[in-house]
Order: C-alpha cells, then structure tokens, then sequence
C-alpha cells in the first residue's frame, strides 16, 4: 500500500536471511539494488535477533550504524582493545570493514541496523521517543 510517497510494509513482505558469517539471522526490511564486489545493495536496512555472543559479519567499504531495539544491550570488541557499549535505542557507528566482536550483557537482544557503501550514501540513523518535527512534517 502507497500513500503519501512511503510505502507500508506488511511482516509478510519483510526477507529472512542468514548474516554473512552465517551466525544468526536478519530480517531485511529496505535496500537497494545497486550494490558491487560481493554486495548485492548499495543500502540496506535490516533488524536481527541475537541470541549468542559472537563476530559481526565482514562488510568491507560499509559504513553501519546499528541500535538495540529490545534487550538489555551488548558491548562491542575491537581487535585494538576499544569497547563501546551498545545500550538500548542508542545509535552505535562504526566501519562494517572492521572485527568487531558482540558480547551480550544479559540475554538475547534485537537490533536495527542501516548499511551504506561509503563511496556512494550517507546514513544517519536517529532513534526518537516521540514525533519529531522535520521541516513542515512530524514523524
């Protein structure tokens, strides 16, 4: 269904697929065909359940912003020694060409996740507790 130039989509119309690593699976919800190398977009908005500790998928030239939407978070490993901590409804950013390592804090979580091929979008992902005003439009 179309209205107003968005497009609803019905959990039916929603792709589940296994990560790149294989170690869980996502629910791709938005992309675009025109991605390159092992890609197949050159954007992708997708959530995931995560249900153990583990590495991320590989995305080399990707730029990803991700955010736990149910759960009690996870902390993310960098091979250099860094941790960030991924709370509830915060944006995480980080390089998808990295290793970054997930450990959960207490249980299972469910994330959101935005993928942009660096050399041709920007992303800016923002979670927001209520309606929020842009230009002449509330959200």
């Amino acid at each position: 269904m179309t209205n107003s130039g968005f497009t609803k989509l019905l959990p039916d119309d929603l792709v589940r697929m296994p990560w790149k690593n294989g170690g869980g699976m996502t629910t791709e919800i938005a992309k675009n065909g025109q991605g390159s190398g092992d890609q197949s977009w050159g954007w992708r908005v997708s959530m995931a359940d995560v249900a153990t500790d583990g590495a991320f998928s590989i995305f080399t030239g990707i730029d990803r912003s991700i955010a736990v939407i149910e759960g009690e978070g996870m902390d993310l490993h960098y091979p250099d020694g860094r941790k960030t901590g991924l709370d509830l409804n915060k944006v995480v950013n980080f390089d998808g060409g990295e290793s970054v390592d997930g450990k959960l804090r207490n249980g299972p979580i469910k994330d959101f996740n935005v993928m942009v091929d660096r050399r041709h979008y920007k992303a800016h992902l923002e979670i927001a507790s209520g309606p929020k005003e842009i230009g002449k439009t509330n959200l």
